[in-house]
């Protein structure tokens, strides 16, 4: 891997298209972040963690929002009072008359998916995307599902109970870091129970989007690449991809057709830009569209000039056209992901 001041210099060739082979400029002027700022940063006691981080004009905030209550099990078990994974997912089909799933009938629109990053929730990605898809010629034809994670206490934050989809090994998160594969498998495994409940209902694989905010992505890309399906499309915001490349043998055909739209900010202090660009490549040498738009001094962020690409991506594969400008002053935010 280049160290990060290459990678930056090399920035405008860090998109390429997967089918020509052409390389094309992906670098995108710095958004300027118009949002409440996340709260007081903590340094923590024990774990491998680092504390938090300032990257130009914006504060990488740490545990400021994170329950302080200690888990009576060791490293990553989860606290009894939380939710399994598993347990957050459901099964509805009914059945035909001869005992088997019965197909249920094309639902119109599209489904979006939504993985909140670690220390966050459902409710606040809500508040985040949801306006941007929430114009009456829009709000009608995407159903957007913005679920929570489990908590657990994490040891890389000395066994602070936050929500997370896996265990957290380090931060920042690089190129190099290596995640425990089986967690983050169990959480695949739940997503790809809510992406079978959705086409059981009756949504096309073809419109179907997986999308998410660091940790979030993560788990979005992951998910995908291991879904035997060619969905509607990828989304990820300032993540990384979990699995080593051993996992490459395990995506489907079907899976390498699922396009891939990739946000990263070049002074992200928690999951580093090396993350990003590495994902993105590996993604490439798997034969997949990756449009990958970096921003030179935007950190660990989800702001609304990406928000509004990733609407008009979204819309523009579902074939939904109309002007889409929503209030969107609370949306525009600077993430409390802790990653």
């Amino acid at each position: 891997m280049r160290p990060l001041n290459a990678i930056a210099q090399a920035s405008r060739l860090v998109r390429r298209d997967a089918v020509h082979g052409e390389p094309g400029s992906s670098v995108e002027p710095s958004p300027s972040p118009r949002d409440a700022r996340g709260g007081r940063n903590r340094q923590r006691a024990g774990g491998t963690c680092h504390a938090s981080r300032s990257t130009g004009r914006q504060t990488i905030p740490d545990l400021s929002n994170a329950p302080t209550e200690r888990a009576a099990g060791a490293g990553g078990t989860p606290n009894p009072q939380s939710r399994s994974i598993r347990s957050l997912a459901t099964t509805t089909n009914p059945l035909a008359p001869d005992g088997s799933a019965a197909a249920a009938p094309p639902r119109p629109g599209g489904f979006v998916l939504f993985l909140h990053g670690s220390g966050g929730s459902g409710d606040e990605s809500r508040a985040q995307v949801a306006p941007y898809f929430a114009a009456p010629g829009v709000a009608a034809s995407v159903r957007l599902s913005f679920p929570t994670a489990p908590t657990a206490p994490i040891a890389c934050y000395g066994d602070a109970v936050i929500t997370a989809w896996f265990g957290i090994a380090e931060v920042p998160i690089t190129a190099k870091t290596v995640r425990d594969e089986k967690e983050v498998l169990k959480a695949v495994d739940y997503v790809r129970e809510l992406l079978d409940e959705e086409i059981a209902s009756g949504t096309s694989a073809s419109d179907i989007f997986v999308c998410g905010l660091s940790q979030g992505g993560a788990l979005a890309i992951a998910s995908v690449l291991l879904y035997p399906k060619t969905l509607g499309g990828c989304v990820v915001f300032s993540g990384s991809v979990p699995l080593s490349k051993s996992f490459a043998d395990k995506v489907s055909t079907e899976a390498r057709k699922t396009p891939v739209l990739w946000f990263h900010g070049m002074a992200d202090g928690l999951v580093l830009f090396e993350a990003g660009h590495a994902g993105c490549a590996f993604l490439e040498e798997l034969g997949m569209t990756c449009e990958f738009k970096a921003y030179p001094t935007l950190g660990h962020s989800m702001v609304d000039e990406e928000l509004q690409y990733f609407q008009q991506w979204i819309l523009n594969r579902l074939g939904i056209s109309e002007a889409t400008e929503t209030a969107r002053s609370s949306s525009s935010s600077q993430h409390k992901d802790l990653q």
